[in-house]
């Protein structure tokens, strides 16, 4: 029963602790993508005020938005991150007479996109670890409970534990009932 409890344990300290590096992840991408597009815009604005544009065209790119899934628990207010993926407008300059800041903008943009892609991927990536998680702990609270029912209902049938083992039986006896009733 220990090592079964154990082994679940570790197997959800793994997912969690790798759901932490790719959160951690996809926060370091996104401040290194808010960083990119602040500098793109900064630049298609200096090049319509240069240039003397009145209309610029735009494209969508996706962007990663880490939301707040709060809760109460014990009258404490618990949030975890939830993260997902918004669509947002980008300025891209019409054609212009100056092909090199033309090119110079169209090369910052598609960087733009990989670093945008990319954490779309980390993402996905935490989504998927989410489910895991939340499989790894669908299952485990039934098999633990499984496993204490056995060795209680055993531990009380055979009678060949007295005093504090009978105890420990009927304890963990109600306790899982109370889990399962609540």
């Amino acid at each position: 029963m220990f090592i079964v409890t154990v082994a679940l344990a570790g197997i959800y300290f793994i997912f969690s602790f790798r759901h932490q590096v790719q959160t951690s992840k996809l926060a370091e991408q996104s401040e290194a993508l808010a960083r990119s597009k602040a500098e793109y815009e900064k630049r298609i604005q200096d090049a319509q005020v240069n240039l003397a544009l009145q209309k610029l065209a735009s494209e969508t790119v996706q962007v990663p938005v880490v939301q707040q899934n709060c809760f109460k628990l014990l009258g404490q207010r618990i949030c975890t991150p939830v993260p997902g993926v918004e669509h947002r407008e980008i300025a891209r300059l019409p054609q212009v007479p100056d092909t090199a800041l033309k090119r110079s903008l169209d090369d910052a943009f598609a960087a733009l996109k990989v670093q945008s892609q990319e954490a779309v991927q980390t993402t996905k990536k935490i989504n998927e670890l989410d489910m895991t998680k939340d499989q790894i702990r669908m299952f485990m609270a039934p098999i633990i409970s499984v496993i204490l029912l056995c060795a209680s209902l055993y531990i009380i049938i055979s009678g060949g534990y007295k005093g504090d083992g009978e105890k420990w039986a009927f304890g963990s006896l109600g306790t899982i009932l109370g889990f399962w009733l609540r």
